[in-house]
């Protein structure tokens, strides 16, 4: 064996002193021996001799530039002495100088990932497991890039490799617990989260991943629990307070928690968070001014705001609407004028308007000026992206959502963006938040798929730097990061449509797209976007599944009796049509209400109190129904005599199923977007039989429908045989085309 290859076994065998007594003598005999030289520097480095290693190994890669193992080491050396920048040029050049280096790959890879750089660490990960470097540690790397991104579904087995090859890996169960709790599957969680627990001893995070996944599995006692112990380890665990935060008040603790703010003032952004978290978690709870209430003594300008985007989820009483509103006014007028500075608001305020539409009135003068408070007090929604459009080629679209996937946005909008035209548009697709197969649908139809990742200020460069020319948002309200992100100029031209049916508010949102029989005459006072008006509905909607066959007594429905359902969430009951569902019910007394069960039990018995007051034949009158499989409830929907769409936010996407099923709905006419999409839906289908534009029509026209045997057999042969009018819409899909082509800049 030469004395080269001696030196190398000591160093392998940590002999670092007999190795650099080797090293030295071959560099005295050849002084350029580049291979002795950073090999010697390698020894230097790991004994102390920084600088005098670092100054070493850069003569031997300008003695052998050639030299892949030495540009690795000194990329490794750069990165231990904090220039990364320095370190992934002296790793690229090791792999240009020796592409099968697997170990130089994984280097740079975890490099890019402390620059949440993931999806080129991604691709340099996945190049070093092909290379045969199938250790650990690459794939719990792997896995934590893809967990970055929120691609949870190739994270897991990347963690449950790593946890094959280290059973032992305490971190991997963790990162896999919280990768299994993103994906919903929070039994799996628990059991990898304890694991970690267990290797972990009293390192608080993974305690606090166990509770988290705890609470989502329904198991709050022992998540308050888990928490409460995490916090005697770190009194100061922000994420902990914040889950606490809302632990308490679900176990109607609201006075616990209280307290542990009062009695810990000193830990200023931490009890921000944490105040903040106890109001959005009494809000989705349904206590609206306890809520309130946790917020109106708030001197941080985000709680402020918070305060005045606090808006009931489900309505109390007949009078909470009016309150909720004169309240948001009153506060809006009041920080209108105030100096604020926000500098996340997507993390420190946590909320969108989305409630607001609920509430049956114009949502305009609210969202402008919501949206002018916080554009003023938040730099950084004042980037404004620099590049010029294109001048030639296809018009670049980028396409930028949190829930094209299981998601009513997906199914109403995903279809048609898939079908944009190629020849005349490059698609970007921008991904924000989880993955599924109908992610994938969307993957597999762009020209580029980027995810969107890291804080508001990254997100802003990622989406810039694809110089687009035209930005679309499906939706604007429904997800905290596009609500925010669209305050911002990402591109020369920005577009949404009607995912949530309301104005973004925004002053940077150019365009709304929208139909004819979506908006009333003069609509254009609801939108601070330019309203597009399409002739068709701008949706490519699939026909639903084929309904299972279920009888009442499969359900539990009674027999001999009418059956009016309205299957919609708890919060589009408002109060002005309680009065419409008892007038109902009043008129026929074989007649039942047909109501989901609420997601949130609370939110039945707080709809079953205000009608008790008010209205008692319907609390009286309401079958509450379980969740159930898709084809089951399209068999559900058939069942019922008269399907009814309520008033002030009306039907969508369960009015295009209900009618590939031939189950007929009753609609109002309403006078903004949000009540009007099963009015536009049949206009389209030329078919206006059901559709009211009063109270009383509605009234009449929901009892003929379940009374009268005939006609309802003749709705049901109308919807179903008119209802491909709406399914697969390719003149949608050209209109949209032509919409975007039309406002391309340039």
């Amino acid at each position: 064996m030469d004395l080269l290859a001696q030196a190398r076994a000591l160093v392998a065998a940590g002999r670092l002193r007999e190795a650099g007594a080797a090293l030295s003598q071959i560099l005295r005999a050849q002084p350029q021996n580049a291979g002795a030289m950073q090999l010697l520097a390698v020894v230097q480095f790991q004994t102390g001799f920084q600088k005098d290693a670092l100054k070493l190994i850069e003569r031997a890669v300008s003695i052998d530039p050639a030299n892949g193992e030495a540009w690795a080491n000194l990329g490794l050396m750069r990165h231990v002495l904090g220039d990364d920048e320095s370190a992934l040029e002296a790793l690229t050049r090791a792999i240009a100088a020796d592409p099968k280096n697997a170990e130089a790959y994984k280097n740079r890879a975890f490099i890019l990932q402390s620059r949440e750089e993931h999806g080129a660490a991604i691709s340099d990960l996945e190049e070093a497991l092909s290379l045969g470097l199938t250790d650990s540690a690459t794939y719990f790397f792997l896995g934590n890039s893809y967990a970055e991104i929120e691609r949870h579904e190739m994270a897991i087995p990347a963690f449950r490799k790593a946890l094959e090859l280290d059973p032992d890996h305490a971190d991997a169960w963790n990162n896999l617990g919280n990768s299994l709790v993103a994906l919903e599957q929070f039994e799996e969680a628990v059991a990898a989260l304890n694991k970690a627990a267990k290797y972990l001893k009293t390192r608080t995070i993974a305690h606090q991943n166990l509770a988290s996944a705890l609470y989502q599995l329904g198991r709050p006692d022992e998540a308050l629990a888990l928490v409460d112990q995490v916090l005697t380890w770190d009194p100061s665990f922000a994420k902990a307070r914040e889950l606490r935060a809302t632990l308490l008040p679900e176990l109607e603790q609201t006075e616990r928690l209280a307290k542990a703010l009062a009695d810990a003032p000193e830990v200023g952004s931490e009890m921000t968070e944490a105040r903040a978290a106890l109001a959005r978690s009494l809000q989705a709870q349904g206590k609206w001014r306890l809520a309130v209430d946790s917020l109106r003594a708030a001197k941080e300008p985000a709680l402020q705001v918070l305060e005045a985007m606090t808006l009931p989820v489900i309505f109390e009483s007949a009078d909470m609407p009016k309150e909720a509103l004169d309240h948001m006014e009153w506060k809006l007028a009041a920080l209108a004028g105030k100096d604020m500075r926000i500098d996340n608001p997507d993390t420190e305020i946590g909320v969108t308007p989305f409630h607001l539409p609920y509430f049956g009135v114009s949502d305009r003068p609210y969202l402008d000026v919501l949206a002018d408070v916080i554009s003023k007090s938040c730099p950084n929604l004042q980037f404004t992206c620099s590049h010029t459009p294109r001048r030639s080629g296809r018009i670049r679209v980028g396409v930028v959502s949190a829930l094209l996937n299981w998601h009513t946005v997906y199914f109403v909008f995903g279809p048609l963006i898939e079908r944009l035209d190629r020849e005349r548009f490059e698609i970007v697709f921008l991904q924000l938040g989880k993955s599924d197969a109908y992610t994938k649908r969307i993957v597999a139809a762009a020209d580029k798929h980027v995810i969107v990742s890291g804080g508001l200020s990254q997100a802003q460069r990622t989406i810039a730097g694809e110089e687009l020319d035209i930005l679309v948002y499906p939706e604007i309200g429904m997800h905290v990061q596009t609500y925010y992100h669209a305050m911002s100029r990402l591109a020369p031209v920005q577009v949404t449509t009607w995912g949530h049916p309301m104005s973004s508010g925004s002053p940077v949102v150019d365009h709304y797209i929208s139909a004819r029989h979506l908006e009333r005459e003069g609509a254009q006072a609801e939108y601070r976007e330019k309203l597009a008006l399409l002739d068709n509905l701008g949706m490519y909607f699939e026909p639903p599944a084929k309904p299972e066959k279920v009888s009442r007594a499969d359900l539990g429905l009674p027999e001999g009796k009418r059956l009016y359902g309205c299957m919609q969430s708890a919060y589009k009951f408002h109060p002005d049509y309680d009065r419409v569902l008892s007038s109902i019910l009043e008129q026929d007394d074989q007649g039942i209400l047909v109501l989901p069960e609420p997601a949130r039990p609370n939110f039945k018995q707080i709809l079953k109190s205000r009608w008790a007051v008010s209205y008692p034949l319907v609390a009286e009158q309401a079958l509450w129904v379980p969740p159930m499989a898709l084809e089951r409830f399209l068999g559900m929907l058939q069942l019922c005599d008269a399907l009814l769409a309520p008033i002030q936010f009306g039907g969508g996407r369960s009015s295009f199923e209900a009618f590939g099923v031939g189950a007929p709905v009753v609609t109002h006419k309403g006078e903004f977007l949000k009540s009007r999409i099963t009015y536009a839906a049949y206009a389209q289908m030329g078919m206006l039989d059901l559709v009211a534009e009063s109270e009383e029509q509605y009234i009449h026209l929901a009892l003929r429908l379940a009374k009268d045997r005939d006609w309802q057999r003749l709705m049901r042969r109308e919807v179903q045989t008119r209802s491909d009018r709406i399914y697969r819409t390719s003149t949608a899909v050209a209109e949209v085309n032509d919409f975007l082509e039309s406002i391309a800049p340039g």
